[in-house]
């Protein structure tokens, strides 16, 4: 219970057990006035407990909501930390995006010149293939016009039958030497296609040397 000094108004808790059913004297500790303390009416008693228990339950009520409420920032908190996680695992892979496109920036120009001399080395190729493309066009045109001028040759000394008229020594044993001439000559080509396949300088004079062996054996046949 709540006393209070009839002099100099001060206020004190007293518990009821400590005060006698008629009344029990205190003093003041402040002004050392003795007072007599009576117990409040039951009636007054039943309010205060009535009072104290609606207080107890006014407190457990905003006790519960402040525990909610804490509970509620918990959550929001780990959220927020879930959330920075995945926004630095985000950052991170941006930082890791962006060194790479860096570095094959950096690379770049190597890799123009790399290509560029790639390029280069190939329009050298196709020059080298357009080159030995004419002269072996050349070349054919020539063993073309020879083949033609031994043609009208042999016409001009076989008879219609195809037996020899007139036919000269000379021009027999050029045809007699036709076929020695055609095997030596594949095999001398078998013998340097695979050096002229690793020297470049070679491969014009074996290539001659295959079409002037596939022009021998035309000739061969036509006048076997």
């Amino acid at each position: 219970m709540i006393v209070t000094c009839p002099n100099c108004r001060a206020q004190y808790r007293v518990r009821d057990e400590q005060v006698a059913t008629d009344g029990s004297q205190l003093q003041c500790p402040e002004c050392s006035t003795l007072f007599l303390v009576k117990p409040p009416p039951r009636d007054d008693l039943g309010a205060v407990i009535d009072k104290l228990q609606q207080e107890n339950e006014r407190l457990e009520t905003k006790v519960n909501d402040l525990e909610r409420r804490l509970a509620k920032r918990d959550a929001d908190v780990a959220q927020a930390k879930e959330r920075l996680a995945r926004g630095g695992a985000q950052f991170d892979e941006l930082v890791r995006e962006l060194a790479d496109a860096k570095r094959d920036l950096g690379a770049y120009p190597a890799r123009e010149a790399q290509l560029l001399e790639e390029l280069a080395g190939r329009d050298e190729l196709l020059g080298r293939y357009e080159a030995q493309h004419k002269n072996r066009a050349a070349a054919e045109a020539s063993l073309q016009a020879e083949l033609e001028f031994l043609r009208e040759q042999l016409a001009r000394r076989m008879g219609s039958a195809g037996a020899p008229k007139g036919t000269s020594d000379e021009l027999m044993a050029l045809i007699a030497g036709l076929p020695p001439m055609l095997w030596g000559l594949q095999q001398a080509v078998d013998f340097l296609s695979p050096y002229a396949a690793k020297q470049e300088q070679l491969k014009p004079h074996v290539e001659k040397m295959r079409l002037l062996a596939a022009l021998l054996e035309r000739i061969v046949g036509q006048t076997s």
